[in-house]
């Protein structure tokens, strides 16, 4: 009887030691799996502060190309334009986006075939100018009457 005893007691305890040891390893794998798991949410962390510290950058620089307002615009335009006659000028619409206002303008130029170029070509350089359509007309022998539309950027 005492033998019985002392093994059942023995039993229990190896039970217990053997419970203990598999509870021990199950919460090691979990405790695994949650690590993995919070590694990849710092990663992906890590990776949202990097595209948004680049998308900062981004509109900082943006900012540098973009026209300070309409008026503005319309005088480079203007500085561009000495040699050429400005017929019309017209804001067809504005389009309110992200970081800048784009204003879609008709412009009509009327000048010489090698100024008209000339000024195509300055307008060209500018970054807060985007050239959609061109329409070119023969006005008499020596001019040429253009109806250029373009986008201007413009900041908020």
């Amino acid at each position: 009887m005492k033998k019985k005893k002392k093994v059942s007691i023995f039993l229990i305890i190896l039970l217990t030691l053997l419970l203990g040891i598999i509870s021990y390893f199950c919460y090691r794998k979990k405790i695994g799996s949650k690590e993995k798991e919070l590694i990849q949410v710092e990663k992906k962390i890590t990776l949202i502060q990097r595209i948004l510290k680049l998308e900062k950058d981004w509109n900082e620089e943006a900012e540098i190309y973009l026209c300070a307002n309409i008026a503005s615009l319309k005088k480079t335009i203007e500085d561009m334009a000495k040699n050429i006659e400005i017929k019309n000028w017209k804001i067809l619409d504005t389009q309110r986006k992200k970081y800048a206002f784009h204003k879609r303008m008709v412009l009509e130029l009327v000048a010489s075939y090698k100024n008209l170029v000339n000024f195509l070509k300055k307008i060209e350089l500018y970054p807060f100018i985007d050239m959609k359509k061109i329409f070119v007309g023969r006005k008499s022998d020596e001019e040429l009457e253009i109806k250029l539309e373009f986008v201007g950027l413009v900041k908020k």
